[in-house]
């Protein structure tokens, strides 16, 4: 069930402080998502990269197949999470501290809500990004 999920993942936390979000800058939902999580509060230490800025790590997730134009990436415990799951496992992880928090645990913490909502959630980046006149991210060039 979705709450074994949350379950594992709490433990984890509980022994491992390093996290890592990978997500769309470009996208204002997506960084004002990864901005008001407040996850500090709730793990740690959490860094967010902007999967546009160069960082060389956001490469090696491309290269390893994760395409960050079908979802945000979540790296906790050691374990890579994608899309749905990463929203999902995310909710889980979410403190009480503000109001934005408390609806993300709410309907995020179930994994079927995750599920359903995830597709809507990327339209509107798509969205968001042609009325900004962004394009999706290019994968990097696996020669280099």
């Amino acid at each position: 069930m979705w709450y074994r999920l949350c379950y594992r993942v709490m433990a984890a936390s509980m022994t491992d402080n390093a996290s890592l979000i990978i997500y769309d800058g470009d996208c204002v939902f997506c960084h004002n998502y990864a901005r008001l999580m407040r996850l500090r509060a709730s793990l740690g230490n959490v860094e967010l990269i902007d999967a546009r800025g160069g960082d060389p790590r956001v490469r090696s997730y491309w290269i390893q197949g994760y395409d960050l134009n079908t979802g945000m990436l979540f790296i906790h415990g050691g374990k890579v999470y994608h899309g749905a799951e990463a929203i999902h496992v995310l909710g889980c992880l979410s403190s009480r501290v503000s109001w934005f928090n408390r609806l993300n645990r709410f309907v995020f913490s179930n994994r079927t809500a995750s599920t359903l909502l995830y597709p809507i959630l990327k339209l509107g980046r798509l969205m968001a990004l042609l009325l900004r006149g962004r394009s999706l991210m290019s994968p990097p060039s696996l020669r280099d």
